[in-house]
This record gives C-alpha cells, sequence and structure tokens, in this order.
C-alpha cells in the first residue's frame, strides 16, 4: 500500500482504519470489497467513503481522516445545540457541561483508534 505521504515501513494496525483503507482501496479498484475474508460489518457507503484516500499511504490517510473528524465533532456538537435550543432550553451553565460531557465521552473512543506515534 503505497502512496503520498510520510509512510512508515512497517505501521502496525492498532485500529481499523487499514481495514477501511483497504475496502475503499478495493472499492475504487473495482474489486469485491468482501473477497478474502473481509467480510466485516462496514456497508460498501464506507468503502466509498474512504475511496479518495487511496492516493495516500496507509498512515498519511489515517492522519488526514482524524484531523478532519475534529471538525466534523465540532460540527456535529454545534448543529445539535442548534436543534435543541427550542424544544429544550438550557443555561449556559448547562450546555457547557453537556457538551464537556458529550466531547468527553466522544473523545475516549476516538482515543482509542486515533494512530500511535512510536
Amino acid at each position: 500500500m503505497s502512496g503520498i505521504g510520510p509512510c512508515p515501513d512497517n505501521p502496525k494496525a492498532e485500529s481499523d482504519f487499514p481495514l477501511h483503507f483497504e475496502l475503499g482501496r478495493r472499492f475504487a479498484e473495482g474489486v469485491f470489497i468482501y473477497e478474502g475474508g473481509l467480510d466485516f460489518v462496514y456497508p460498501p457507503f464506507w468503502a466509498l467513503i474512504h475511496a479518495p484516500l487511496r492516493i495516500f499511504c496507509v498512515h498519511a490517510a489515517q492522519v488526514i481522516v482524524y484531523r478532519f473528524a475534529i471538525v466534523a465533532m465540532a460540527t456535529l456538537v454545534r448543529t445539535l445545540q442548534r436543534l435543541s435550543e427550542q424544544p429544550l432550553p438550557l443555561s449556559l451553565d448547562a450546555a457547557f457541561r453537556s457538551t464537556s460531557l458529550a466531547i468527553l465521552l466522544g473523545s475516549l473512543f476516538w482515543a482509542e483508534t486515533s494512530p500511535r506515534q512510536e
């Protein structure tokens, strides 16, 4: 799996991202994505999302995706706040606490799957 970007010689897979990357590569090349024992629960749409990342190596693609995830999380939190303003009005203090709790809970998953530096 070669491509553009800083690529370690032998990256260790400590998350599902290399699998996501492989599904995207297979999708882009027109190969059956579940071939060869990759019969996991990821839908074909997941492969479609990761297909453009095949121009990078796995490590560089993972760094790009996780930086995008920070922006996506902030957008999600703000969207949920705006949607809940009228039906569930919260004081500024309660909104801060609930947002902090949501970010904390989300970061537990994110920290578990983020790329590791050695």
